[in-house]
């Protein structure tokens, strides 16, 4: 009988998640394809949740160069895009290079989503 970890790791394995998304060392240009796809998809996503933070942050609490008019309800909206947009950043990066136990990732991928946007707009609030 498997341990209760053994049968996690072979659930996972076993997984739709996990069939056919990793090319074999034999097809080196889909493996070499998929990390640079990865990477590229990573960055651009992990650049849109900057900019998006950035300019929440400036709307939500109307300070930039000069205070104006705070606009939560349009700052915060942008907050949580950020954080969004960093989950699929890092989900890239795990798909590149890693692309297993699909589950525990998305799991730990929302949670830290979750706390990160708590963050993010109890900040933003307290600096209005």
């Amino acid at each position: 009988m498997d341990s209760p970890t053994e049968s996690v790791v072979i659930s996972q394995r076993n997984s739709w998640l996990d069939r056919g998304l990793t090319p074999s060392w034999s097809e080196l240009p889909k493996l070499y394809a998929r990390v640079i796809l990865g990477v590229i998809a990573a960055g651009a996503t992990a650049f849109g949740a900057f900019v998006a933070m950035a300019i929440g942050f400036i709307v939500t609490t109307g300070c930039f160069f000069s205070c104006d008019d705070p606009q939560p309800l349009i700052g915060i909206p942008l907050l949580l895009a950020s954080v969004g947009l960093a989950a699929v950043s890092l989900g890239s990066l795990w798909w590149a290079f890693v692309d297993r136990h699909w589950r525990t990732v998305l799991r730990v991928l929302l949670f830290l989503g979750a706390i990160s946007a708590a963050l993010l707009v109890v900040t933003a609030i307290n600096q209005m």
